[in-house]
């Protein structure tokens, strides 16, 4: 990060960072970023930190942006990885522009120079902020959907805790004795993360669902279903 990030003194939000800034200073795609934004303004109600804005193009359409405000922006750095350094550093600058603000004395750091002397002189005051901040960043993350990448580790483990299962009990390893394995697993760990279908899955379920898949067995009455299918075949 060679320059400090360009913060602006709107006349009815204070001072405010554009995505499009945001995106520039962590070299990332600024459609990257606004999928970030939408997913956290979706979950909540956010929309007085992170304020939808458009901006004009270089062809002149009007385009979709944020504009983020100091907790805004700060609720969006703490639910990315990495960059801590940077967070610390503009979320002081945010702090220190609206306490000028206050006392109707505003003057915007020029220089990265300037800007740093305001990040240590706020730094006191921003850390109880940001706490705060972190609170709400881990229960946003906690109730995010699993990841397709998670979502398939738990249905891959499913699958093999069934056949891990058909292996240690005996049993004939058919579609009809597979699937009653399956609804039997599924519904109990439906019954345990509180959820209605498996999609419906949060990071916060992901670890205890897991513990739950690798310790599972199926239930009495599944086993006794399963003895009396295999029954009626050799009868057969």
């Amino acid at each position: 990060m060679n320059e400090l990030i360009k913060i602006n003194n709107d006349k009815e939000l204070g001072p405010v960072v554009s995505s499009r800034t945001v995106a520039e200073e962590l070299g990332r795609r600024h459609s990257h970023i606004l999928d970030g934004l939408n997913s956290i303004v979706a979950k909540r109600d956010y929309g007085s930190l992170i304020i939808e804005s458009q901006y004009k193009d270089a062809q002149g359409k009007m385009r979709k942006e944020y504009l983020l405000t100091k907790d805004g922006f700060t609720l969006y750095m703490f639910n990315i990885q990495g960059h801590n350094d940077f967070k610390m550093a503009y979320i002081n600058r945010f702090n220190e522009m609206e306490q000028v603000i206050k006392q109707n004395q505003l003057q915007i750091p020029s220089t990265p120079m300037e800007a740093l002397k305001l990040m240590f002189e706020a730094q006191g005051e921003t850390k109880q902020q940001v706490e705060a901040i972190k609170g709400q960043v881990i229960e946003l993350k906690e109730n995010v959907r699993l990841d397709a990448g998670e979502y398939g580790y738990i249905g891959k483990r499913v699958q093999e805790r069934v056949t891990e299962t058909i292996k240690k009990f005996s049993y004939s390893n058919t579609s009809k004795v597979r699937s009653k394995l399956l609804k039997n697993l599924n519904g109990d760990i439906k019954r345990i993360a509180n959820v209605s279908t498996r999609s419906q899955l949060r990071q916060k379920d992901f670890d205890p669902v897991l513990e739950f898949i690798n310790t599972w067995e199926p239930s009495s009455a599944t086993q006794y279903q399963l003895r009396q299918m295999e029954a009626e075949e050799v009868a057969q």
